[in-house]
């Protein structure tokens, strides 16, 4: 896991993931955006990606809703330059009302 990270149920989170720190290898580069995984889903009201985008080093997501006191595991996924799948993880609990 990357991090556990605390947001209220009416805000947004921006969150960038920095590949470049212990993931990227020389003058490899991040090429694709594979995406973010949620888990659990399903419900109307939980966790949500409502946007996403890629740089040369960082994946950056944005994130709204969320259920009250609920846990969820988000998963990026990205493809390097070298043909690379690397792959994160962080921890989000939404805060009570």
């Amino acid at each position: 896991m990357s991090g556990y990270f605390l947001k209220s149920p009416g805000s947004q989170l921006d969150y960038a993931l920095d590949w470049s720190v212990a993931d990227l290898k020389g003058d490899e580069t991040v090429t694709a955006d594979l995406g973010w995984t949620i888990t659990p889903e399903g419900d109307a009201e939980d966790l949500r990606v409502v946007g996403r985008a890629v740089d040369p080093t960082r994946s950056i997501a944005m994130f709204e809703g969320g259920v009250p006191g609920r846990i969820y595991a988000v998963r990026a996924r990205v493809e390097t330059s070298t043909a690379r799948v690397l792959e994160r993880s962080i921890v989000v609990r939404v805060g009570g009302i």
